[in-house]
Order: C-alpha cells, then structure tokens, then sequence
C-alpha cells in the first residue's frame, strides 16, 4: 500500500511540473525565433527592411542554441540580433 503511495505522488509531482505555468527556455527561444522571422523574414538578404524593433529573447536563443550544438538556428538569431 504504502508503495502505490508513492508511486501516486510521483505522478502528481510529474504532472505539476508538466503544467508549469512558467514557459521553459526552449519555448522562450524558439518564440523569440518566430518574432524575428515574422519582422525580419527567413534571415536572407534578399529582403530589406527598414525596421529596428527590439526583439526580447534573441539574445537568449543565440546561447540557448549554441550550448545544444544547433549552430545553424544559433548563426540566425545572430543575424536577426544584429538585425536590431
């Protein structure tokens, strides 16, 4: 009895973590990502704009992407960061 207990707290304490109202930072990365395509486009030079808007978490993805080895998505929030 006392092990379904615990194997019922575990599900519990699992399931809280899941619904975590706070987004984790691979969320708030490729959010920011998104953010920047949709201002700036798909990172090619082809397209010009004009537009300087601060784009909160660019920053954040750029390491956030390096330190997983995704050097491709880390080269392009470089870009979109310079962008600004």
């Amino acid at each position: 009895m006392k092990r379904y207990g615990y194997i019922v707290c575990l599900l519990l304490m699992a399931v809280a973590w899941a619904c975590s109202p706070f987004p984790r930072e691979s969320e708030r990365s490729a959010e920011a990502m998104r953010q920047a395509e949709v201002v700036y486009g798909d990172g090619s030079l082809l397209i010009e704009t004009d537009t300087a808007l601060f784009i909160p978490g660019l920053a954040e993805a750029l390491g956030y992407y390096a330190g997983k080895r995704q050097y491709g998505k880390a080269a392009l929030a470089a870009l979109y960061n310079g962008y600004t």
